[in-house]
């Protein structure tokens, strides 16, 4: 029979089913009657439970719906008492099992909730605090495997190399990078590689990680590069990154003939702190004028956090800095077709949740100036003989030029002066040159040479009050706008350390107005960067005095 069968039948009350379970009990174990007073013919008279015979249970009227024949002969005769046995001990054996059940994910409950209650700060976005404190313990289990080989060396640092020589830095990064690789499962591929075959060298490059610079060595070396220049950095940016190769090329790891000659070169990459390579990134491509990327990737991004904005009803991001909902929709809407303008400034803040939205379903669905580092130059397939760091570049480049065959100091920097004046000549040109192939009438010249002030001010490079001293003169003419620039550095007088201290300053300015889950959600998508190359994931810029999580409570208790 189904449960169809028995639909409004009362149910048994709780002494019914105690009394139920206790004839079960004496029927299949019928050496504890001597200790009742029942006997096989015994009765009782209890409304809606079993009651036990000599031939086996029958029903009370309040289950006789069960079978039709026994509700005919009122359940007295012997053949129909044995065809309901059957049933009466399956319904038996089911009530007895899904109390059981019950009490079971009762008591499952209760402990869970006693142990999660002190925890429970860690509930909200999808458990982010456990995915953090397994993210701190394989952190900790790749220093531990380190330091028995290596002494672990906290990020390399400029005082390490001159202290302990370049060697053997490279050979602590190397071997945290086989440890890491031997204990994970690094997903990636070598998507941009290049050599230069007469020194049998080979370069892994990523974009925002001195790619620019070790493009232009390369074309120095194939003798790629326009009229006039000395040394692989007086070759122009738009020239390094936009003209056609014809002598430089690059090489494809797939190729069986470029693998085998990959991997009997010597070997070198870039690695870059990642929140300081997104910042970098941010700057390049949205402060700055890259009509590439705001084309192909702004309705992209506002489209993003529309589709999340509809589906969730809100953004955390969104309260503060668009008031209302029908204003957020406002804002978003119109990009979503191609009549959307692509030169709607981008946040910071949105620029960092569409990386995170996007790479959570795939890393290798972001471009890649937004991946990983080791998606784009996997080392543990690329197996580098050489890992140099943005951070201490100025140390490590002279080695790697001279294997290259080149003078090591070629382009060594007289004075911090000339630096800059390098800096701001060659990102002038880069942006000019953009803007005359852009014809877009969004972006005029004032708010270019705008973009361009603001870009050296988060640099560093001039002082956070330029850009209100010079915009009463913009549009200022082309070939006098790189002087006006360079008189206002001098007119300031800034140090090396003044230009890190702001740069430092605003980037962690940045930071600090981004949602705690989004820097969680980063973290975990960066999380074998900052594995194999020894960089700090919970840099104190970032994270000192959040109080949205504080992992040392669960390390403590762990």
């Amino acid at each position: 029979m189904s449960h169809l069968d028995i639909q409004g039948i009362p149910s048994p009350t709780c002494t019914q089913i105690y009394q139920m379970l206790t004839f079960w009990r004496l029927k299949v174990f019928p050496a504890q009657r001597a200790h009742t007073n029942l006997s096989d013919a015994d009765t009782v008279e209890t409304q809606g439970i079993p009651i036990p015979t000599q031939t086996g249970f029958i029903r009370s009227p309040i289950f006789s719906k069960w079978s039709t024949e026994c509700n005919k002969t009122v359940a007295t005769d012997v053949t129909c008492l044995e065809k309901n046995t059957n049933h009466d001990e399956h319904w038996i054996y089911k009530m007895r099992l899904t109390s059981t059940i019950k009490a079971f994910a009762a008591c499952t409950c209760i402990i869970l909730l006693i142990f999660l209650i002190p925890h429970i700060d860690l509930w909200p976005g999808n458990f982010a605090g456990t995915k953090q404190l397994k993210f701190d313990k394989e952190i900790a289990a790749t220093s531990r495997l380190e330091d028995q080989s290596v002494n672990k060396s906290k990020g390399t640092t400029l005082e390490q190399i001159e202290s302990n020589g370049l060697q053997e830095v490279q050979r602590e990064r190397l071997k945290r990078i086989e440890n890491v690789c031997m204990n994970h499962q690094i997903k990636g591929e070598i998507s941009w590689l290049f050599a230069y075959t007469p020194q049998k060298v080979s370069y892994c490059a990523n974009h925002k990680v001195a790619s620019t610079y070790w493009i232009q060595v390369f074309r120095f070396l194939h003798k790629e590069f326009p009229p006039g220049v000395r040394k692989p950095s007086e070759i122009p940016k738009f020239h390094a990154h936009l003209v056609p190769f014809t002598q430089t090329r690059k090489r494809s790891f797939k190729s069986k003939f470029d693998y085998e000659e990959t991997m009997n070169n010597y070997r070198f990459m870039m690695a870059r702190e990642p929140y300081q390579r997104l910042w970098s990134v941010y700057i390049d491509k949205y402060v700055l004028l890259d009509l590439y990327f705001w084309r192909q990737y702004s309705r992209d991004i506002r489209s993003t956090l529309l589709r999340g904005y509809e589906n969730t009803g809100d953004f955390e991001w969104s309260k503060d800095k668009l008031g209302s909902s029908d204003r957020l929709k406002e804002e978003l809407r119109p990009v979503r077709g191609m009549s959307g303008s692509p030169c709607k400034q981008l946040s910071f803040e949105e620029f960092l949740i569409y990386i995170v939205s996007t790479g959570r379903s795939s890393v290798f669905a972001l471009d890649d100036h937004l991946q990983p580092v080791h998606v784009g130059c996997n080392p543990c397939i690329f197996k580098p003989d050489f890992v140099g760091k943005v951070e201490t570049l100025t140390q490590e480049k002279s080695f790697l030029l001279e294997k290259l065959g080149l003078d090591p100091d070629i382009d060594g920097v007289a004075n911090y002066e000339d630096r800059v004046r390098y800096e701001i000549r060659t990102l002038a040109e880069f942006e000019f040159h953009l803007f005359e192939l852009a014809r877009d009438a969004c972006v005029t010249m004032k708010n270019l040479q705008e973009r361009i002030i603001t870009a050296f001010i988060l640099n560093g490079y001039l002082d956070r009050g330029s850009l209100d001293v010079l915009r009463p003169q913009l549009p200022i003419q082309k070939s006098l706008f790189t002087d006006k620039l360079m008189d206002l550095f001098k007119t300031s007088q800034r140090t090396p350390e003044q230009a890190q201290e702001q740069r430092e300053e605003i980037r962690k300015e940045a930071y600090r107005k981004i949602p705690y889950q989004t820097l969680l959600s980063l973290q975990q998508l960066f999380k074998y960067d900052f594995l194999l190359f020894d960089y700090n994931p919970r840099p104190d810029y970032i994270f000192e005095n959040r109080v949205d999580f504080d992992i040392s409570k669960i390390l403590d208790k762990v």
